[in-house]
């Protein structure tokens, strides 16, 4: 068994770096997607494709959207702090 005083520390290797890059979508893309979604009676592929949208996120939209509908277009949703 080794004691404290054996333990040899080494710096740890460091975290790889995240180069995400993510897109921001503006209110005019998400009344887009919404429109060939509920307009134009396309299948939500083939909006997203026409839209410009990553999938997931029209996914997510969609989602918010038949859970409020009241709401009409689902919003981004920003951590505002000042």
């Amino acid at each position: 068994e080794t004691t404290p005083a054996e333990i040899v520390m080494e710096e740890a290797t460091p975290k790889k770096e995240q180069n995400r890059e993510y897109n921001i979508y503006t209110s005019e893309d998400r009344r887009r997607y919404f429109y060939f979604i509920y307009e134009k009676l396309m299948k939500p592929k083939q909006a997203e494709i026409a839209a410009n949208v990553n999938y997931d996120t029209a996914r997510k939209w969609k989602k918010a959207y038949q859970d409020d509908p009241e709401k009409k277009v689902p919003v981004k949703k920003t951590n505002l702090t000042s």
